[in-house]
């Protein structure tokens, strides 16, 4: 089913502390920060880096998602978890996006932590249902992110597909 986007109303969107857990197996600290006294030293250390480095090349996405859509390195630290939360899909897709392209889904407000616990739970159960174990231990990581955009705001039509 295709949904015609400029039908849905917008809505500006202001939070600066949505929360998003992600494993900690894909989470890695710069590896140049303990070389570095400071962030101007550590961009020079990582420019030099970057001249040798095939981490640096662009980052590969599905055809659906645009160079514009994407965070460049100068946006901060982080701009590469947010991408691959787009450009990494998943087949069959998840609760929010198809398999065609991915999604950055963040909880907020007081209880956005709780909520984004919840949120694992239903995917990892999820997973473990789908192989029929369910002995696990996963470690994962809050990520905090700041946003100030307009949305599709879904909120009145809760019992559309």
């Amino acid at each position: 089913m295709v949904t015609d986007t400029f039908r849905i109303p917008t809505r500006t969107f202001t939070d600066p502390a949505t929360v998003r857990l992600i494993n900690t197996a894909y989470l890695t600290e710069p590896a140049l920060a303990p070389l570095a006294d400071s962030d101007a030293e550590r961009a020079i250390l990582e420019a030099l880096e970057g001249l040798t480095s095939s981490r640096r090349a662009p980052m590969a996405r599905p055809a659906g998602v645009a160079d514009d859509e994407l965070l460049t390195q100068a946006a901060g630290y982080g701009w590469s978890y947010v991408n691959a939360a787009f450009c990494y899909t998943r087949t069959g897709g998840n609760r929010f996006n198809d398999e065609t392209r991915g999604a950055w889904y963040a909880c907020w407000g007081p209880d956005a932590a709780v909520t984004a616990q919840r949120e694992i739970v239903f995917h990892l159960t999820r997973e473990l249902d789908a192989v029929g174990v369910y002995e696990n231990r996963t470690a994962y990581r809050e990520l905090v992110a700041g946003f100030t955009a307009t949305f599709h705001d879904l909120t009145a039509d809760r019992g559309a597909p």
